[in-house]
């Protein structure tokens, strides 16, 4: 991870909670939701801002899914391999078009109902085995506001991208950054394209179908926010050699910042 960024972690916490001091390390600063949740209120009546807000539409297999997200992507020069791989896999579906026109203008007004689609078609039991899981609305917009708080990033990465729901949210609240989004299963992949496309902002974000762990980074100008809700998997989970990967990327951050601690102790 390259150093001088700032991290922002998401974790399922109900409304209100509030977030713990920055740690250092490595030369990141990182962010988390604490403890604390504040007294919960009763629900008001009418409709609740967030992505609970669902629209009515015909999406019931993630056939029919992927067959919305090219609806609505348009322009597919830009696929990865996976993602071409997946579009063959769906025969014509015969998608309404006003679906699609709904499932539009939820976009625009800052919804994300094929997020919300695709938490209803696949299993919570398979999304958990890769990590998947979908931010409510609330912790987003909480995290947003501290990190607007934090200065102006040059650049602001997701590592777990998903649908999209913390890069359009940095991307709206910092309409002057560089998008990175990652993402490694091609179907939230596609849905992050579709919402990025009805945005305007696909020529604004690099999306790459890839495991962050593998990715390199080039140098930026200015500060990098590192923000979003990185895959949650079982130790079980993990291959030996991605444990010892990270052991060692463990030992020479805190080598790092114990170097950076000694300078500082010698210059004062």
């Amino acid at each position: 991870m390259p150093s001088g960024g700032l991290v922002v972690y998401a974790e399922r916490l109900p409304p209100g909670c509030t977030f713990s001091e920055p740690i250092s390390l490595g030369g990141c600063t990182f962010v988390y939701p604490s403890a604390t949740i504040a007294t919960r209120r009763s629900r008001p009546s009418g409709p609740v801002r967030g992505y609970q807000n669902k629209i009515e539409m015909n999406i019931r297999t993630e056939q029919e899914l992927v067959a919305a997200c090219l609806a609505l992507i348009g322009e597919l020069d830009g696929l990865s391999a996976a993602e071409r791989k997946l579009t063959r896999t769906v025969t014509v579906l015969a998608l309404k078009a006003r679906d699609i026109d709904g499932v539009r203008k939820a976009i625009s007004r800052g919804a994300d109902p094929l997020g919300e689609a695709f938490s209803a078609i696949r299993p919570a039991a398979t999304r958990r085995e890769s990590g998947a899981v979908y931010t409510p609305a609330s912790i987003v917009r909480s995290m947003m506001t501290w990190l607007a708080t934090q200065g102006t990033p040059a650049r602001i990465v997701d590592p777990g991208a998903g649908s999209g729901r913390f890069i359009l949210a940095a991307g709206a609240a910092f309409p002057n950054a560089q998008l990175v989004a990652v993402e490694m299963d091609p179907l939230s992949a596609l849905m992050l394209r579709a919402n990025l496309g009805v945005l305007g902002w696909s020529d604004r974000a690099v999306v790459l179908v890839r495991d962050y762990r593998e990715v390199k980074l080039p140098r930026c100008a200015g500060m990098t926010a590192f923000i979003g809700n990185p895959p949650y998997v079982r130790h079980h989970d993990i291959t030996e050699d991605w444990k010892a990967c990270m052991s060692r990327s463990s030992l020479n951050s805190a080598s790092r910042q114990a170097r950076w601690l000694a300078c500082i102790c010698t210059s004062s």
